[in-house]
Formats: C-alpha cells, sequence, structure tokens
C-alpha cells in the first residue's frame, strides 16, 4: 500500500518538475520572440522551406464543377534560428510541441485553391520545435482545388489535375520552397473506385513577377478514369436499346406497332443523353460518348422515317393504286432482286392469304364482310346469293324435254324429225338470267384480279424498302460502334508522358 502510493507520488513530482522544465524553457525563448516576424538566419536572408506531400485519399473529381477533392498531407520543415536552446542547460529537453500561432509560419497557399479559406488545416494543428531551431509542421488538408477537365474521351478519358503551392506574400529572395521528394508518398493511399492513379510526380519551378522570383511546387496528379461502370450502365444499354431499333424493321407493317416501337427507342437515347450530359462540364468540345448518343438518335430518327415511309407504301396497296411504270422498272424490279424478294413466292402466299381471307367472309344482306383490311364489297344483284329453288327446277323438268329452240314469244317449232314440243317461256327467263350472273361474276373476278395485282405491288415494294433500311440501318450501327471501339482500345494506352505503375 505504501509502495503504491509512493510511486504516485513520484510521478506527480515527475510531471511536475517536467512542466516546470518546459515553463522555464518557454519562458526563456518566448519572451521576447515576435512570430509575425520572419526568421533571418543565412547571410541572404533567405528562409528556405522544406516541403513532403504524401497523398491519402481521391475523394471525388466533380466534373461538372471542375473541382478535385483530396486529402493530402503536408509534411513542412525549416529553421528558426532564434529558437535555439542548450540541452544541458534544459534537462535534456530536445522537442517542445507548441500550438502554430506561437512561432512563424510560412503563409503557404494552395494557388489553385476553390475554397474562400486558407489552406484548410493549417491552422488546427500544433508544430514541433527542437533545440537546433529545427521546426517541423505536419497536418492533414482536405484540399478542394480547381482542375481543368477534358471529357473527349469520356469514359475512357485522362485527367491531369496540378496542385500549386507557394507563398502568397515573400517572393524567392525571402521565403524559397525546396521539395524533399521528386514523387508524392503514396504509401497510405486509399484506392479510389473510379479514378486510376499513377505515380505524383512534384515539381519546384520559379516564376518571375516584376523582376522578382516566386517559387512554387506544383504537384500533378495523373488520372485515368476507371471505365467499366460507365460501359456497364451506359454504354452496353445504350447498345441494346439501339439493337433493339432492328425489331422494328421486323415487324409486319399491319401489327400497327411498328413507329411505336421505334419511337420509344429514340425516347430511350434521349435519357441516357441527359443522364451523361449531368455528368460533363459545359464545355465547346463534343465528347465521343455524346457523339455515339447523337449518331444513335440520329440512326433511330431515321429508322423512324423509313418505317413511316414503309408503312405508307404497304397501305397505299389497300387503295388498290396500281405503281407507276417507271417505279415498277426502275425501283420495283432492282430493288426486290437485290433485297432477295422472290415476287412469285409472295404473290402466291398473298394470294392464299387473300383466298382465306374471301373464304372466312360473311354473308349478310346481300353483303360480303371480309375479315382483311379491305372494306365491304357489294356484289351487283347479290351474285352467289341466290339460288334456283329446288321447286322451280322440278318444275321445268316436268313441262318440257330440250330437243329443239324457240323464239321469245314460245311459239312451238318442229324438229328434223317431226317432234313438236312446247317450251315454258320461264325456262327462257331463268337460262337468260343464269348467263347474265355468269358474266357479271366473270367480270368480277377479273376487276378483283387487278386489284390484287395492285395492291399486290405495292406490299410487296414496301417489304422490299424495309429490308433496304433494315440493311443501311445494321451497316450504319455497326460502322459507328467498332468506330468508336477502336478509338477506345486506341486510348488504353497510358500517355508517353506518365509513367509508374499508378494506384
Amino acid at each position: 500500500m505504501y509502495v503504491k502510493v509512493f510511486f504516485c507520488l513520484f510521478l506527480c513530482t515527475g510531471t511536475y518538475i517536467q512542466c516546470f522544465i518546459l515553463d522555464g524553457l518557454y519562458h526563456s525563448i518566448f519572451d521576447n520572440y515576435h512570430s509575425q516576424i520572419r526568421p533571418l538566419c543565412t547571410d541572404g536572408n533567405t528562409t528556405n522551406i522544406v516541403i513532403d506531400f504524401a497523398l491519402r485519399q481521391i475523394i471525388d473529381l466533380d466534373e461538372p464543377r471542375q473541382i478535385l477533392s483530396s486529402i493530402i498531407w503536408i509534411r513542412t520543415e525549416w529553421k528558426d534560428c532564434r529558437i535555439s536552446w542548450n540541452v544541458s542547460e534544459h534537462y535534456d529537453t530536445k522537442e517542445i510541441v507548441l500550438p502554430q500561432h506561437i512561432v512563424w509560419v510560412p503563409d503557404l497557399t494552395l494557388y489553385d485553391n476553390s475554397a474562400a479559406s486558407k489552406l484548410a488545416g493549417i491552422e488546427d494543428y500544433n508544430l514541433a520545435v527542437y533545440n537546433t531551431g529545427r521546426i517541423q509542421f505536419n497536418f492533414p488538408s482536405l484540399i478542394r482545388s480547381v482542375c481543368g477537365v477534358d471529357v473527349t474521351h469520356f469514359p475512357f478519358d485522362y485527367q491531369t489535375c496540378n496542385l500549386t503551392f507557394g507563398s502568397w506574400v515573400y517572393d524567392g529572395n525571402q521565403v524559397d520552397f525546396f521539395n524533399k521528394s521528386s514523387l508524392v508518398d503514396k504509401s497510405s493511399y486509399i484506392v479510389n473506385t473510379e479514378w486510376h492513379v499513377y505515380d505524383i510526380p512534384v515539381t519546384r519551378e520559379v516564376t518571375y513577377y516584376n523582376g522578382d522570383p516566386y517559387t512554387t511546387l506544383t504537384i500533378q496528379l495523373l488520372l485515368q478514369r476507371r471505365p467499366l461502370f460507365y460501359a456497364l450502365n451506359l454504354l452496353f444499354p445504350c447498345f441494346l436499346i439501339s439493337s433493339v431499333a432492328i425489331l422494328g424493321f421486323l415487324l409486319p407493317p399491319a401489327s400497327g406497332e411498328k413507329v411505336s416501337l421505334e419511337i420509344t427507342v429514340l425516347l430511350s437515347l434521349a435519357v441516357f443523353q441527359l443522364i451523361v450530359l449531368e455528368l460533363m462540364p459545359p464545355s465547346g468540345k463534343v465528347s465521343f460518348m455524346g457523339l455515339y448518343f447523337i449518331i444513335s438518335m440520329v440512326l433511330v430518327g431515321f429508322s423512324c422515317l423509313s418505317t413511316v415511309i414503309v408503312l405508307n407504301i404497304h397501305f397505299k396497296g389497300y387503295d388498290v393504286r396500281p405503281l407507276p411504270r417507271w417505279v415498277r422498272i426502275y425501283i420495283f424490279r432492282p430493288l426486290t432482286r437485290l433485297m432477295c424478294v422472290d415476287v412469285e413466292s409472295q404473290r402466291n402466299r398473298q394470294y392464299s392469304l387473300y383466298l382465306r381471307r374471301r373464304t372466312s367472309s360473311v354473308l349478310e344482306n346481300g353483303q360480303v364482310v371480309e375479315n382483311g383490311p379491305n372494306l365491304h364489297r357489294n356484289f351487283p344483284d347479290s351474285i352467289c346469293t341466290r339460288r334456283l329453288s329446288r321447286a322451280d327446277s322440278v318444275k321445268a323438268g316436268n313441262d318440257i324435254e330440250l330437243h329443239s329452240t324457240l323464239d321469245q314469244n314460245g311459239t312451238t317449232l318442229g324438229n328434223t324429225r317431226g317432234e313438236n314440243i312446247t317450251v315454258s317461256r320461264r325456262v327462257v327467263m331463268v337460262m337468260q338470267k343464269i348467263c347474265d350472273r355468269l358474266d357479271s361474276i366473270n367480270k368480277h373476278l377479273e376487276e378483283e384480279s387487278a386489284n390484287f395485282n395492285a395492291g399486290f405491288e405495292c406490299r410487296t415494294l414496301a417489304l422490299a424498302l424495309d429490308r433496304l433500311f433494315m440493311t443501311l440501318y445494321m451497316v450504319f450501327i455497326t460502322c459507328s460502334c467498332t468506330a468508336l471501339s477502336i478509338h477506345f482500345i486506341a486510348l488504353s494506352d497510358v500517355p508517353d508522358s506518365w509513367y509508374g505503375d499508378g494506384v
């Protein structure tokens, strides 16, 4: 029990003595010290600042606002000869930790800072002072810097963001900056999911303003975007939607869904283009991603126009308008051969469908109601809807034996054998009506055949044009995707000015 009490008293006494020593050291050094005055410790009266940088994390690169957010550890070191002491006189105290406002601190400034305040963290952390006058000031800083973004090759793009540090007040003759290493330390870097970071070089530059040198240290962040996310969520759906437009050419015109499908595809591409526009800053340059969407929308718009043309020609066939002779010679025949349309096969198939519809027609009130797109057709005098009654036929058979001819008055004529046969006038009238009906049916069938041929040519021409437009669409979409892929593959190589493995 006494040992513990004695040990606690010993610790308290040691702590009090240490505090007394540090307090005495502080008063001996800083009683006549002015933190607002720059130390003059060299013959040239230049204060040399050595800075080392370490990248902790790339938080975000806001392309529309062109602002890079990152966390960088800044390690500064300089010498202030006014803060030196003899170690032996202060119980071997070699280092003391003080708030940064007590000693002179260089006005380190980020020239590309997008925030209104000073460099973040420079006023929030303490620094270490050594007996030789050497001062170490290490602090993390959340940096929001301006970064010019070039999205021409989005999402297979490379970006270079420069962070320039220097003094805003002192020129190079008063405060001079030096980089401790030519590369930024990445040993503590947290990998970013969107950006791949290559080696980050640090360069020292001297710029003259009004004849006075100003020293700056520039960090070059060499970033490559990881394109997999955008390829899976933007490029692939866009390509898939553009390919769906091909199905519109395969739909039959009578389905009534060709134009609706093409318009739906066009609206889907417009939505994806709006998403891409939100990811990129307004620029006078056209990105290849935006160009791809524009080409896709133009092609889908072309498919909509071609679908309207095909439907217009197809339904002209139901208006039984024959093709002009020059269209039949210079367009219909060459186009059907080029698109491998078998005209005779199409004729047989459409005629079979036409007969099937005629067979399934409903007879109502002397009208033929077609089940297809044809209108109701009225046959003259209800052809094919009247029959001779069985009673009339039997009566006519009982009245006559047809071995002679007779005139319209029903007079009796003798044959060569001298036989007299009485013929009913009713039979003559029935036979006359049958002949009239047969003539009307023959004439009507000829008109139907002519109408079918006229409509067949229009529908076959529409089919050939549909195949032509589908072929052109497939060629254009394939060429655009191939050209874009070749361009993106060429961009997969790291620029020659970049080096290192990256993280």
